[in-house]
């Protein structure tokens, strides 16, 4: 089994090259390395190693910049993988991509289904929307993962941010009403491996298809902050001291911000954990252990 992987420094591709890389022959590429908008490049490697699986951890994840640079999110989101899937149909080779939550608009009251209409309501998610209809018009083999509020010890992320304002300053705000799942970069990793794995052993049946992928239950920014910082406080051989004296819950109306975001992020995960060998985890143990690992970083975020 031949694996290629492309964005493996970002904040899921280094998860996925560390725990892939121990079971499978694998090719890692950075963006350094290959740019996937350049058709020909990425043409030229998937022509040549021939693998059975092309693995996508490659994008433009920055949603409020997206808004400036449309144009920048559109060629990496959309484009790039529209010839990838082309390429992966032409050497048939299966492609895992991942997606997001933000193909939603998140008016729906309940969990959001595979097969609900997507409705971007921002650039980021119209971007990722079109990159999923891209694999699915090309007639590749696919597996495309929805995931929603991915977090992990590479990059920029929520738990970060706020874990670095939390040594700086006595008082944060925090939004309360956007509601949805962590999901650490680890989980997304162990899911990936099982659907390798499944595939190269002809084991439980992967249809093409959307997957929706997270932790189990229902969270907000502002929980999961409070969460954070409570557990971070109680470990007494780290270096992390906070200053924090109040985390002010406000709604996202009172927050500024130029970027409209779905306020139900909430994915029904049903359809994957009949796929799995194990149960999805309660987003506060997904989201602790995560969190632990950052933890563990010499620095945590430098703005």
């Amino acid at each position: 089994m031949k694996l290629v992987l492309f964005g493996s420094k970002g904040q899921l591709g280094t998860e996925l090259k560390t725990q892939l890389s121990k079971l499978y022959d694998i090719q890692a590429y950075s963006r350094d390395e290959v740019d996937i908008t350049n058709e020909s490049s990425v043409k030229h490697i998937l022509y040549t190693l021939k693998p059975n699986i092309v693995i996508n951890a490659a994008a433009y994840t920055n949603v409020e910049q997206s808004e400036q640079e449309k144009s920048s999110a559109v060629k990496i989101n959309t484009d790039a993988v529209c010839h990838l899937a082309s390429i992966c149909e032409q050497i048939d080779a299966l492609l895992i991509h991942y997606s997001t939550d933000y193909v939603f608009d998140g008016n729906k009251p309940s969990d959001y289904l595979e097969t609900d209409q997507p409705n971007p309501i921002n650039v980021y998610g119209s971007s990722k929307l079109g990159g999923e209809n891209a694999i699915q018009a090309s007639g590749c083999r696919h597996i495309i993962f929805r995931t929603s509020w991915v977090i992990g010890r590479q990059g920029k992320n929520f738990a970060k941010i706020i874990l670095n304002l939390a040594q700086e300053k006595e008082a944060l705000t925090v939004i309360n009403d956007q509601l949805g799942a962590p999901t650490s970069v680890k989980l997304i990793s162990k899911v990936t491996i099982e659907a390798v794995h499944s595939i190269q052993h002809n084991n439980t049946p992967w249809e093409n298809g959307i997957y929706h992928l997270s932790s189990k239950g229902s969270t907000n920014w502002h929980e999961m902050a409070t969460t954070m910082i409570a557990h971070a406080s109680k470990i007494s051989d780290l270096k992390f001291k906070t200053s924090i004296k109040n985390i002010k819950a406000i709604n996202t109306e009172d927050y500024p911000s130029k970027v409209k975001r779905p306020l139900n992020s909430r994915l029904n995960i049903n359809k994957l954990q009949a796929k799995l060998s194990f149960e999805l985890p309660d987003w506060r143990e997904d989201f602790i252990c995560i969190i632990n690992d950052i933890l563990k970083e010499e620095t945590i975020y430098e703005a």
